[in-house]
């Protein structure tokens, strides 16, 4: 059986599902890291800014318990941000089949 997808010749019907198979498998792939690079820089930028919140606030004019305040909720959302990145980091997680299995 001779087919033709997109100007390549399969002899059989196995190596072209296996050659589609792989494409399908390192286009992932390439999306997967390039997300995750995108993830980890907007990360790094949430925490800079997070933490910057403080010291900005230092310099700023105005009533002491509006800088105590805003101080406090800077420092709360860096906490929170590394928290959250330490235990989204060693979470255990399983594909939506496997979760659908385990459930039955």
């Amino acid at each position: 059986m001779k087919n033709i997808e997109g100007g390549k010749l399969y002899l059989n019907e196995e190596s072209y599902l296996i050659e589609r198979l792989d494409d399908q498998i390192n286009w992932y792939d390439r999306k997967s890291q390039y997300n995750q690079k995108w993830f980890k820089r907007l990360k790094k930028v949430e925490m800079i800014f997070s933490a910057a919140i403080p010291i900005a606030v230092s310099f700023m004019e105005g009533p002491l318990f509006l800088k105590i305040f805003i101080a406090t909720a800077g420092g709360i959302i860096s906490i929170a941000t590394a928290t959250h990145g330490i235990y989204q980091k060693f979470s255990k997680k399983t594909p939506t089949s496997l979760r659908w299995e385990m459930n039955c």
